[in-house]
């Protein structure tokens, strides 16, 4: 069984591709393409918990 929170070869290459790239650039870059996209499934890269900012909003 694969692991759902591992990036796929195809998915690190990609990254990798993007790496050099800034946000701003990559979004007009795909509104010149007409290409609409967002970000799905964006997993944090700490564990908030931990950090102890799980009631950061005061939630």
């Amino acid at each position: 069984m694969t692991n759902p929170l591992k990036a796929s070869a195809e998915d690190q290459e990609l990254i990798a591709l993007f790496a050099g790239l800034d946000t701003p650039c990559v979004s007009d870059a795909m509104d010149k393409l007409g290409l609409h996209g967002q970000a799905l499934r964006i997993m944090p890269l700490a564990d908030l918990d931990l950090m102890g900012l799980t009631n950061w909003r005061g939630a």
